[in-house]
C-alpha cells in the first residue's frame, strides 16, 4: 500500500440506528473492528473517521488511531469534512455527549432514563470512566484562556449576587486560523450537596460561546448568568437556588479548565 496517511471510516447508519430504533450495544457492528486491526498493521498514519448517530464505544480500535475524528451523520457535510481533514479549514468544535467505554450497557440498562442511577448516564451524573469525556475537543492550533468576575481580570473567587457577569480572554498562541470554544459549567459545593435531598449533577452546562482568532490574536466573551444558571432542580421538579458555595468552571475541553468560586 502506497498511500501515506489511512483515512478508515468507520461507524453505523440509520439501518442500525434511527427514530424509534435503539441499539442494545454501543459496539460497533460486523467485522468492523477486525478490519480495523487489518488497518492497523499496514503501519501507516491512520485517522479513524465514527459516522455514527448515537455515541460508538471504540475500546478496541481506538489505540491504534492517530487521530480520532467525530462526524456524526455527515450526509453534505464530507465536502468540509474533506477540507478539515487536509488542514484547508480548522473549526473543529466539542463533543456534544459522552462516550462510555463498551462495558457500560453491562453497568446499565439501556432502557433505564434515570440519569442519577449509578454509574450514571450523560456528564452531568456518569461517575465512570468515559473514553471520551463530554465538551472534549483539539484544533490544529492551541489557545489560551484567562477568565475572571466582570472584567476578566484572572481570579479565584467572586461574591455577589445574580446574574453575575464572567469575561473570559482566549488567545490563539498557535501558527494557524482557528475556532475555539469555550463552555461554562455550575458546579455545587459541597455544602449544597449535603443539603440537597434529591440527585445533584456533577456539573451542569450554563452557557458557552465559540470564536475565530488567528495566529496571536486574542478577543475577550462576556457571560451574564442569570439566577436560573445556578439553581438545582429540586425533589419536587422545580428549580431551587441554594445559598452556599458553588464553582463555575470555564473550559476549552482539553483538561485545563478555569475554576472561579462563587458564593450566594
Amino acid at each position: 500500500m502506497k498511500a501515506d496517511v489511512v483515512v478508515l471510516a468507520l461507524g453505523i447508519d440509520k439501518s442500525i440506528e434511527h427514530e424509534g430504533l435503539d441499539r442494545t450495544n454501543i459496539t460497533l457492528p460486523g467485522l468492523q473492528s477486525q478490519f480495523a486491526m487489518e488497518i492497523y498493521k499496514l503501519n501507516k498514519p491512520t485517522v479513524l473517521v465514527l459516522t455514527n448517530g448515537g455515541p460508538i464505544a471504540i475500546d478496541d480500535v481506538m489505540g491504534g488511531a492517530d487521530a480520532i475524528v467525530e462526524t456524526f451523520n455527515p450526509a453534505f457535510g464530507t465536502p468540509m469534512l474533506a477540507k478539515t481533514l487536509f488542514g484547508e479549514e480548522n473549526r473543529w468544535g466539542k463533543l456534544p455527549y459522552t462516550i462510555y467505554p463498551a462495558n457500560y450497557v453491562n453497568e446499565q440498562s439501556m432502557s433505564n432514563y434515570d440519569m442519577s442511577v449509578a454509574p450514571g448516564r450523560t456528564y452531568r451524573y456518569y461517575t465512570g470512566k468515559p473514553l471520551f469525556k463530554y465538551g472534549e475537543g483539539m484544533s490544529y492550533t492551541s489557545f489560551d484562556l484567562q477568565c475572571g468576575c466582570g472584567d476578566g481580570k484572572p481570579g479565584s473567587k467572586c461574591a455577589t449576587a445574580p446574574p453575575i457577569m464572567f469575561a473570559c480572554t482566549v488567545k490563539n498562541t498557535g501558527a494557524m486560523a482557528g475556532d475555539e470554544v469555550v463552555e461554562v459549567f455550575h458546579q455545587a459545593g459541597a455544602s449544597i450537596r449535603s443539603a440537597a435531598n434529591h440527585p445533584v449533577p456533577i456539573k451542569s452546562l450554563a452557557e458557552f460561546a465559540r470564536v475565530r482568532l488567528d495566529p496571536s490574536e486574542s478577543t475577550t466573551i462576556s457571560f451574564t448568568l442569570p439566577a436560573e444558571a445556578f439553581t438545582l432542580i429540586d425533589e419536587s421538579g422545580g428549580d431551587k437556588l441554594y445559598s452556599g458555595e458553588r464553582s463555575i468552571v470555564f473550559s476549552r475541553g482539553n483538561g485545563v479548565d478555569v475554576e472561579i468560586d462563587v458564593t450566594l
